[in-house]
């Protein structure tokens, strides 16, 4: 949780990139993430733009191989990053594959 707020922490403080660089450290210390993690670090990711989708794409991978594609929040935030990475046509087929699954949209979303 206190990386988490780290990361967290430096995103709202407009420091996105070293809220990368302590989710690149977690990983290499093997600290597994949590669903507040991937929610902050796609969140750092967003607000770097387009320059951050590739590691974008990578935590995707990862939130995908631990099972938690079907966590609405966590597809809110990858719909989210990939818009703010200019990529709005993926954020749209993640939105129609969150439907064809039934997992039911927020107010966020």
């Amino acid at each position: 949780i206190i990386i988490s707020s780290l990361i967290q922490m430096y995103n709202k403080c407009g420091e996105p990139k070293k809220s990368i660089e302590v989710y690149n450290k977690m990983i290499a210390n093997n600290i597994t993430p949590t669903e507040i993690t991937y929610i902050n670090i796609l969140s750092a990711i967003s607000n770097l733009g387009p320059n951050a989708l590739e590691k974008g794409k990578q935590i995707q991978s990862k939130i995908i191989r631990k099972n938690q594609n079907s966590n609405m929040i966590i597809i809110s935030s990858l719909i989210q990053m990939y818009n703010k990475c200019g990529k709005p046509n993926k954020s749209i087929k993640l939105y129609d594959q969150m439907i064809k699954n039934n997992i039911t949209p927020n107010e966020i979303t």
